[in-house]
């Protein structure tokens, strides 16, 4: 029994934990760094140190920058009480604007803090376009395209532009060199139709500046629906005591051709069924009749099928976070499906 005590005891002096290490402390001699502004693609090198404040000497053994686009390298000799440890550190990124990335370091012996480095620069875009145009406002049904015209940005050297790509699916770029080869333009079209919202369509330039390099642009394509429907989204109260409650709503086709509404499906939410309109027109009314479902409803959301020529439409309903639960719907008040909630008179 004695040499068990013994040997538990050596086992918890050889596996002392970090907070148990009496005299060990550190700190960043500069913990923010600032590289003001500097072209996209563009390699920004710095450095900063770590210095040993406490009585133990610790080493760094890594440095975890939280993105991709940094790179660190730590010094991994032991720093002295009152000594430096060196960490240097390269960003390069293809995106342009404010680029802030923190770098997390690890010691042995742990410090008692963790020791944060934060490093920032500005990328400017060294290849450039009216950022008025990288907002695209499409009528849905139509085809989205745009041309942007680019230009080189000054003090940016011999640049050539060679090509470009995007990871949107349906979306296709290329450049378009001028007849004189001067001015190039780049064009971005949708080979299919776009669903009804804002499309980001993030596009990356390949261009030769003394080798190699990328910058990316964001465009939006803005796709309007078709048919205007008016509350948007739906804010449903039900009154205290009641378990349904009614909302008037309105369509409108935006070029005043008729339409009609196909089928209207509730989901994450419970209506009666829809009397639809039988005839087309360019404007129709309705009543939707929602359900108090049991448990705590926050939001849900209606699908809207309409006749031939006409994309379906989502449309958010809200509903108040206060909803006490209520009671189980009965077999006439079942929540509805694209097939039940929709009934032409």
């Amino acid at each position: 029994m004695r040499q068990f005590v013994i040997l538990f005891a050596v086992i918890i002096s050889l596996v002392t934990p970090a907070w148990a290490v009496e005299g060990i402390s550190g700190k960043l001699v500069e913990p923010n760094q600032d590289h003001g502004t500097v072209l996209a693609g563009s390699v920004v090198k710095g450095k900063f140190y770590v210095e040993n404040t406490g009585t133990v000497p610790f080493k760094v053994t890594d440095a975890k920058p939280t993105c991709h686009c940094t790179t660190a390298v730590v010094s991994k000799e032991v720093i002295q009480p009152g000594g430096r440890g060196e960490i240097s550190y390269e960003v390069t990124t293809a995106a342009v604007g404010k680029n802030v990335k923190n770098i997390r370091i690890v010691t042995d012996p742990p410090l008692p803090e963790q020791l944060i480095f934060t490093s920032s620069v500005t990328f400017a875009p060294i290849i450039e376009t009216d950022t008025q145009l990288l907002t695209v406002d499409v009528n849905q049904g139509e085809p989205a395209s745009v041309r942007l015209p680019l230009r080189i940005a000054k003090d940016a050297g011999n640049v050539t532009i060679l090509g470009a790509t995007t990871r949107s699916r349906g979306v296709q770029v290329a450049i378009e060199t001028a007849a004189n080869g001067g001015e190039k333009t780049l064009v971005v079209s949708a080979n299919e139709t776009l669903p009804t919202g804002k499309r980001p369509v993030p596009i990356e330039i390949e261009f030769d500046r003394d080798g190699k390099a990328a910058q990316n642009l964001n465009l939006t394509f803005n796709v309007i629906p078709m048919i205007q429907i008016t509350p948007a989204p739906l804010q449903v109260k039900f009154e205290e005591g009641k378990d349904e409650a009614t909302i008037p709503l309105t369509l409108k086709h935006t070029k005043g051709k008729p339409f009609t509404i196909a089928s209207i499906e509730a989901k994450v939410c419970a209506i009666k069924e829809v009397a639809l309109p039988k005839e087309a027109a360019a404007e129709q009314k309705i009543d939707l009749t929602f359900l108090k479902q049991p448990g705590r409803m926050s939001r849900g959301f209606l699908t809207i099928a309409f006749g031939e020529g006409v994309s379906p439409q989502s449309l958010y309903v809200v509903f108040p976070r206060d909803l006490s639960a209520a009671i189980t719907p009965n077999a006439s008040s079942q929540p509805a499906t694209a097939s039940s909630a929709s009934k032409t008179n």
